[in-house]
């Protein structure tokens, strides 16, 4: 759970629900196929495979954590997880750049990124398996509202998942919700040591100063006075019509003025553009001349109009002291010291559980080829 691993439980189920519906494409024709089967029977017959899958699984130690064996049915999910948000970027580099994305290079090692989310798979039932031990000794439940939340997650997976992929994974209800309280008390624990982690606002305020991100959230209304040649070359109004084109900008800013709303004022137009733009005071990427002419107003007043190269700007203040990025920044801070902090407590706590990998079960496997159901 260090950095993007908290919360995983979360995050994993998101890769789920996602990878099912993009590969569900491949529940269709094996459905169609059973057709003239009884569908109870066949629900019945279904079933029975993958309670079979999942008694098999259950025996397969893959790895030892303590005293704590971390059985292949509850892999599984870590697995199937990760393969499913593979699946969507396969699909994509295959699309694009013709290539596969599991064989792509990790880094100048000659890892993959297959071999990259195999150990992070891993890594994550490591950090699992000894928090869900401490938090066991600690006594810690879920609430019955996290259970309720669990529940509906497995039922909504169940009722979209094909058989194949069941059959595949040995997901039945009651290993999906030996799995998921298994995480959700890890994560309790993490949320624990995460409480008990010094962490002052104090610290992090002195290392992101409000200063460095003040922030204009504007709205706006354009008029674009110039265009673009098939050969990208810029072809600018006549002088006549970007008179005009200024004395229609002034006119929308008296309507502006007298309180009707921009989004109003730009169906009057449909070569106006009407947009909002959230920036730092001092983001070179923005048209100087806008934020120049920002950068003087009071919240809910209006500038005049604004001429540069390219069009005519009428720009409205909505808040001179937006601290979205500076909120954002404070929080990947907090975040990064409170992910720096878990590193170093649970280096030390897992020396209490020593682990041994059982390389005859998790040596062969290929991620990216073992939950996820091929799609053609």
């Amino acid at each position: 759970m260090k950095g993007k691993q908290r919360k995983a439980g979360a995050l994993l189920v998101v890769f789920v629900l996602c990878g099912i519906l993009f590969t569900g494409c491949s529940r269709m024709g094996k459905e169609e196929n059973n057709m003239s089967k009884d569908p109870k029977e066949q629900r019945a017959a279904d079933g029975e495979v993958v309670r079979k899958r999942a008694e098999e699984l259950e025996k397969q130690v893959v790895v030892t954590i303590g005293d704590f064996e971390m059985t292949m049915d509850k892999m599984m999910f870590f697995l199937y997880s990760v393969e499913n948000d593979g699946t969507v970027k396969e699909y994509y580099y295959q699309a694009y750049y013709e290539m596969s994305f599991w064989d792509s290079p990790y880094d100048e090692s000659g890892a993959t990124m297959r071999d990259f989310y195999k150990d992070y798979v891993m890594n994550s039932a490591i950090q699992y398996g000894v928090l869900y031990q401490e938090a066991v000794k600690a006594g810690l439940e879920l609430s019955e509202e996290e259970k309720a939340e669990n529940a509906k997650f497995i039922d909504d997976f169940l009722d979209v998942a094909s058989a194949e992929l069941l059959e595949r994974t040995g997901f039945t209800k009651e290993k999906l919700t030996e799995t998921l309280e298994f995480m959700g008390l890890a994560e309790k624990y993490y949320d624990a040591m995460a409480e008990s982690f010094e962490i002052s606002e104090e610290s992090v305020a002195a290392e992101i100063k409000k200063e460095d991100y003040k922030e204009y959230s504007t709205e706006y209304l354009y008029l674009s006075t110039s265009s673009y040649d098939s050969e990208y070359n810029l072809i600018e109004r006549s002088e006549e019509e970007k008179a005009a084109y200024y004395e229609l900008m002034q006119g929308y800013l008296e309507q502006l003025k007298q309180g009707k709303p921009m989004e109003e004022v730009a169906e009057q137009n449909t070569a106006l553009t009407y947009t909002t733009k959230v920036f730092l005071a001092d983001e070179e990427t923005v048209d100087p001349s806008y934020r120049q002419a920002a950068a003087g107003l009071e919240n809910g007043s209006y500038s005049e109009v604004v001429k540069t190269r390219y069009g005519y700007y009428i720009v409205r203040m909505i808040d001179n002291n937006c601290m979205d990025s500076y909120e954002a920044a404070r929080k990947e801070l907090l975040q990064a010291k409170e992910d720096e902090a878990f590193a170093k407590a649970f280096e030390e706590l897992q020396l209490s559980y020593p682990q041994d990998i059982n390389e005859e079960v998790w040596g062969p496997l290929v991620l990216g080829e073992i939950a996820v159901v091929p799609t053609e």
